[in-house]
């Protein structure tokens, strides 16, 4: 039987259940989760976006399963189901009423910069600023005001998701996967999905196949 299938928890807050731990501009709050910290199936009533700031969770939602890391916009429809499962490290959350790509004033560029250096097409930080057409300096500040996470980790995020579809989606073993998404090996997959996620592929794996994060 789906997990969805059985009653959800509604939230009647706009924000989830993790502790605010600061207020900022109007329709902002930020959040902060335990590591480990489970929220079982639960519905908002009404919509809302969530930037993560820092650690890692993984979402389930209409079933299907993702990792979100830091940078990674995130919207929760009106009274849709999911349910998330935070890492081993302590994960703080941006809260907003709007997405942040709408309510900020950022030149075109500023995304194109993230779009380059999550898909891996420009090598070097200096590259993409080349590519944008101004100082890397300041394009690293304009990434790091825009989508609260540096160009560097927004790099090694797309990797690390890269991997996690492919455990998510695919009976490859690990050691595959670690080559297909760019790492020496499993055990470098391993320490790199460890330390960043607070997750290992293994455990990744074991939450695909039993349909749920409890």
């Amino acid at each position: 039987m789906s997990r969805y299938n059985k009653p959800v928890v509604q939230i009647v807050s706009s924000i989830h259940s993790g502790r605010t731990i600061e207020v900022g501009n109007a329709g902002e709050t930020y959040s902060e989760h335990l590591p480990r910290e489970h929220i079982p199936p639960h519905v908002h009533v009404r919509p809302h976006w969530m930037t993560l700031v820092s650690g890692a969770f993984l979402e389930r939602s209409s079933g299907v399963l993702r990792l979100v890391l830091p940078g990674d916009e995130v919207y929760y429809a009106e009274d849709s189901p999911h349910e998330e499962l935070f890492g081993r490290i302590r994960s703080v959350c941006l809260n907003l009423q709007e997405p942040q790509s709408v309510r900020a004033d950022a030149p075109s560029w500023v995304a194109r910069a993230r779009e380059l250096a999550e898909s891996a097409e420009v090598g070097r930080v200096s590259d993409l600023a080349q590519a944008a057409g101004v100082h890397r300096a300041y394009l690293a500040r304009r990434v790091k005001a825009q989508f609260n996470t540096s160009l560097r980790s927004l790099r090694r995020s797309a990797r690390l998701k890269q991997a996690a579809e492919l455990v998510f989606t695919s009976d490859e073993p690990l050691g595959s996967i670690a080559l297909e998404a760019g790492y020496y090996d499993q055990s470098h997959l391993n320490r790199d999905m460890t330390r960043w996620s607070g997750f290992t592929p293994g455990e990744l794996r074991r939450y695909a196949d039993q349909g749920r994060l409890g």
